[in-house]
Formats: C-alpha cells, sequence, structure tokens
C-alpha cells in the first residue's frame, strides 16, 4: 500500500513537472515566432501572419494534447522501474523479520513450557533446578540470537560504531582467534604473511573472522586441527579459514549464506543459521566478497576477500 501511494504521487508528479515544462516551452516558442515574424515581415501581410500562427498554434496543441496521454504512462513506467529496489528492500525486510519471528519463537516457548511445566504440580528441589537449567539455556540461545540479529541488522553500515579505520590483518586475525574459548584457541593454526592494511570496522570485521573460526569448531570435529590464513594477492587481502570437517553438498553449499538456512546435519545442534550471512554482509559493507570451496568429505575453506591498502 505505501509503495503503491508512492508510485502514484511520483507518477503525478514526474506527470505535471513535464507537461509544465512543456507548455512553458511551447508558450516561449510561440512568443518568439509571434515577436519575429512582426519584426521580419511587412505590415500587409497581417493575414498570412496570422494564419501562419494560427497553424503553428493548432499544431502546438495537438501536440501537447498527445504528450498529455502519452505522459501519465510513461511517467507510471518511469516511476515503478525507480521505486524497483525500494520495493525488492522493502520485501527482504519483510522476509527477515518473518523468518526472525520463526527463529524467535522457538526459544522463548521452550522457557515458556519449562516454567509452566514446573508450575503444574510439586517438584523437588533438583527438578525444579533442572528447569531452571533448561529455561536458562534457552534463554542464552535467545540472547545470542538476539544479538546476532542486531549486528546483521548493522552490518551493512560499518562506519556504525567504531567508523572506519586502518587496520592491520594480523592483528584482526589474532583478535578473532582470542575471541574463542579457551580450548577452542588451542586448535587454531595462524598463519599471517599479508602485507598492507584493510580498511573498515575493526569490530564487525573481527565477528566475521571469528564466526568463520566457530563454524569450523563447530564442524570440523573435537580433534581436528583449523588454519586461518591471511595473505595478499595484488590489492585484496584474503582471510581464509579452512577445516577437514564432513564438507557440504553442492546443493548445501548453495544455500550457505542464506539467513537462517541450517544443513540437515546441524539443525538438531545449537545455532540460528545466521553466521554465513552476518559475514556474508559485513564483507560486502567493506566492499569485499565471500568465497565458499567445499567438498563432501574433505571440508571446508570459507574466504573473505577485502581491498587491500598499501
Amino acid at each position: 500500500m505505501i509503495l503503491r501511494r508512492a508510485r502514484l504521487r511520483l507518477t503525478a508528479l514526474t506527470t505535471g513537472v513535464i507537461l509544465a515544462s512543456i507548455a512553458l516551452f511551447a508558450f516561449a516558442v510561440d512568443r518568439y515566432v509571434a515577436l519575429a515574424i512582426d519584426l521580419e515581415l511587412p505590415a500587409d501581410s497581417e493575414q498570412s501572419v496570422n494564419a501562419t500562427l494560427g497553424t503553428l498554434r493548432v499544431g502546438i496543441a495537438i501536440g501537447f494534447a498527445l504528450l498529455a496521454v502519452i505522459t501519465p504512462f510513461v511517467s507510471f513506467l518511469l516511476a515503478r522501474q525507480s521505486l524497483r529496489p525500494v520495493r525488492e528492500s522493502m520485501a527482504e525486510q519483510q522476509r527477515f523479520v518473518d523468518d526472525a519471528a520463526h527463529e524467535l519463537r522457538t526459544p522463548i516457548a521452550a522457557v515458556q513450557g519449562e516454567l509452566e511445566l514446573s508450575l503444574l504440580q510439586d517438584r523437588s528441589g533438583e527438578e525444579y533446578r533442572q528447569a531452571v537449567g533448561s529455561a536458562l539455556t534457552a534463554l542464552a540461545e535467545l540472547r545470542t540470537l538476539a544479538d546476532a540479529l542486531l549486528l546483521l541488522a548493522r552490518s551493512g553500515n560499518p562506519a556504525a560504531d567504531g567508523g572506519r579505520q586502518r587496520l592491520d590483518p594480523a592483528e584482526l586475525a589474532m583478535r578473532a582467534v582470542d575471541a574463542l574459548p579457551p580450548q577452542d584457541r588451542a586448535r587454531i593454526r595462524v598463519q599471517a604473511s599479508a602485507s598492507g592494511a584493510v580498511v573498515g570496522n575493526a569490530e564487525l570485521l573481527v565477528r566475521a573472522i571469528a564466526n568463520l573460526l566457530e563454524n569450523a569448531v563447530h564442524y570440523a570435529g573435537s580433534d581436528a586441527e583449523i588454519r586461518l590464513s591471511v595473505d595478499r594477492e595484488g590489492t585484496t587481502m584474503r582471510f581464509a579459514v579452512a577445516d577437514r570437517g564432513p564438507g557440504m553438498t553442492a546443493q548445501d553449499a548453495e544455500r550457505a549464506f542464506d539467513r537462517f538456512w541450517r544443513g540437515p546435519g546441524a539443525r538438531q545442534s545449537p545455532g540460528s543459521g545466521i553466521g554465513l550471512s552476518i559475514v556474508q554482509r559485513i564483507a560486502e559493507g567493506h566492499r569485499g566478497r565471500v568465497h565458499l570451496h567445499t567438498e563432501p568429505g574433505a571440508g571446508t575453506t570459507v574466504t573473505i576477500a577485502l581491498p587491500a591498502e598499501r
């Protein structure tokens, strides 16, 4: 409804501006021709002059009438095309809200169910502790999801909360490793040989790299080593996280960056399915790209490619 009203208003405004401009131009042409004829032709040719002016004015009127009929259609098409990005953005936001509401409903329902069940009958202290513990676990998932949604919402604006700074790639990699729990850090092997810098929001870039590391830790198995490499290729700085996990099928790889999508083997484990979406949004917000290379049984490598600075 909002887009429809905006499209109609833009059509009316465009039509009015075009027709007013044409009318003003036609009036100027009429005055110029009339003045030129009065100055150049002798007075005894007044009858032929008036006939010529009359023909000119009739032609202008007919042309203006035709334009008055055609212009609204052209304006409507222009308005529709101009609002197309807005329409697509609103549709994407609506899908995001629907998906987020669906994901938020699950932990909320879990908390509500545990608390309601604990009130149905008297229980022992241990049973109450278990119910409260389950509720707290669901609330922790809810908080993690809320934080992820907020990060996803602002990841398209790297200048928010920290601005754009000149950053050392190796330092970003180490900060991302430090963001992991101690037991996971020992599994990360960092190789940073790149020279130069990247420009962006340090918090967001660290979060993007940490998300890749968390995914690798989660899927690679408890003993598998994970490699984080930072290298430069021409004007591109590359942060690559490689694991030797189960990998993904081609069909799963195509959907890996879809918000809230999770592979068949991950649906029973904690997570929201928006980690890679956040990584992609952060990379695109920094004029970069994310590349995923995976093979079933051979592991996965995800690379963040950003513009490099000297």
